[in-house]
């Protein structure tokens, strides 16, 4: 629907592929700024230690306790093959050019933050 409004707006032919790129391109784009100022997956994406502690009830009545290691295995697995990261959580270098985002390599190669 946004693309409809956006084509009618501007005046522009985008197909959905286009949005796709634009999409992709703004996320991995924050997230670069996210890393440039401090924020780093490997430190900073965990729960508090209560999350593997308490048990959890799903809404079917299911109780489970949360393993820490399999909680680490998911969010790498999330990574890689949600957001296309690295499995720290760090962009690629070769997505960063694919998306035109190549400016932006040397300031992550210094914080060791490209994957």
């Amino acid at each position: 629907m946004a693309r409809k409004f956006i084509n009618t707006a501007a005046g522009w032919d985008l197909t959905p592929d286009d949005i796709d790129h634009i999409s992709q391109r703004i996320d991995l784009l924050g997230r670069c700024v996210s890393l440039r100022e401090g924020y780093h997956p490997d430190k900073d994406s965990k729960l508090p230690q209560r999350a593997f502690d308490e048990p959890v009830t799903n809404k079917y009545g299911k109780t489970w306790v949360w393993k820490k290691e399999e909680w680490e295995e998911e969010k790498r697995d999330f990574f890689v093959k949600a957001l296309n990261l690295s499995k720290r959580g760090l962009p690629l270098r070769a997505e960063l050019e694919r998306l035109g985002l190549e400016y932006v390599i040397p300031e992550l190669v210094s914080l060791d933050a490209v994957g």
